[in-house]
């Protein structure tokens, strides 16, 4: 009887004709009984390793995130998998194709029982494909950074035709009209139907849209921009030029990277690994922290998480479109979408708004 077969790396079932015999090679069932056997203390490590990682991704990842964040709460706080009632698992998670692999049957019982041994599993294979496909990133990783903002330390930045030289960015050395007119063709070429700018100063932002009119090239519809309850620099000029010139804001970092939503003191993975997020904050700690306070007042007043209330307060300026938010948890999404209906009255904004002072540019040079 031949019980295993060395089998080229394939995707999905594998036939092998093997001394006139057809047998099938179940790769995935494979797979599923092969973690059984893993030795307990590689089951900790590995463990260990998921626990004291913070993810975040695509919307398309939500069921996984969800998935992801359930395993953690469980872990961090000493758990079995066992321990946790079967339906609480969530099952977004589950794809059709994998579901006989997950479920056994009990001998006396018509039921289906889910396997948590191989759900922990499942969960860490669909982790390393989405990580390997850069849909989900690891926070405070380079990837992430740059997937989010440019983490180029201020020290390095100072020499910043260096730097883009060494990390080979022609496009952002490359004088603004080649740029411009680079984007057109992209545009030309049915490639993109808009598009948009991020954080510069105004004077820039405003030489591009002179220079697209004046050479019939197609213009920014958008400013992602640094903008937020904390960080109100933005307000000045650049919010101004966008109204006039009729161009959307998408803000960045509405939630001034997790600082609007949550209680002050609350220290987190992400408070003390962020160093990018410490630089962006560091001189305003005492009026931000007012500004917060504020904020948790009034969520608590109305019953609703700090994110709603620093969410709202975003989207009731006219001019902005919408935020961009970086939602690991379903509770992001949530919130985001429960801070669309949240109407703010003019002295709650007032209230939050009071306690700001001007802060020094950052986030872009």
């Amino acid at each position: 009887k031949i019980k295993y077969l060395r089998i080229a790396e394939k995707a999905g079932d594998i036939d092998q004709e093997i001394f006139g015999q057809k047998i099938e090679f179940d790769r995935t069932g494979f797979e599923w009984a092969y973690y059984g056997t893993l030795h307990f203390k590689f089951k900790l490590n590995l463990r260990h390793l998921f626990c004291n990682l913070d993810f975040a991704g695509l919307v398309e990842d939500a069921p996984l995130l969800e998935a992801v964040d359930f395993l953690q709460s469980l872990l961090r706080e000493g758990k079995s998998l066992r321990q946790a009632p079967p339906a609480d698992f969530p099952t977004g998670v589950i794809a059709k194709g994998v579901q006989r692999y997950m479920y056994t049957v009990a001998d006396k019982r018509k039921d289906k029982r889910l396997e948590v041994d191989r759900y922990e599993f499942l969960v860490y294979r669909q982790l390393r494909n989405a990580l390997e496909a850069g849909n989900v990133y690891i926070r405070d990783s380079n990837d992430f950074r740059s997937f989010e903002d440019d983490l180029i330390s201020a020290e390095r930045w100072k020499d910043k035709d260096a730097v883009l030289r060494e990390i080979g960015s022609p496009v952002l050395l490359a004088p603004i009209e080649e740029t411009l007119e680079a984007l057109h063709d992209v545009v030309k070429s049915g490639k993109a139907r808009y598009i948009g700018a991020s954080s510069m100063y105004s004077w820039q932002f405003c030489k591009a849209l002179h220079l697209a009119k004046e050479h019939g090239w197609t213009r920014f519809s958008t400013m992602q921009n640094h903008y937020n309850l904390l960080y109100r620099e933005e307000e000045r000029e650049m919010l101004p030029l966008c109204a006039d010139s009729g161009i959307g804001l998408i803000p960045w970092s509405p939630l001034a990277r997790g600082r609007l939503a949550r209680a002050w003191s609350e220290e987190t993975p992400r408070t003390r690994t962020d160093s990018y997020g410490n630089a962006l904050y560091a001189s305003t700690v005492d009026s931000d922290r007012r500004i917060v306070d504020e904020v948790a007042a009034i969520a608590s007043a109305r019953g609703v998480p700090n994110a709603q209330i620093a969410l709202a307060w975003l989207t009731q300026k006219p001019i902005v479109s919408a935020p961009i938010i970086g939602a690991s948890r379903i509770r992001h999404l949530e919130d985001a979408v429960a801070a669309l209906t949240l109407n703010l009255t003019a002295a709650e904004i007032a209230r939050m708004e009071a306690p700001y002072v001007p802060h020094a540019v950052v986030g872009h040079s």
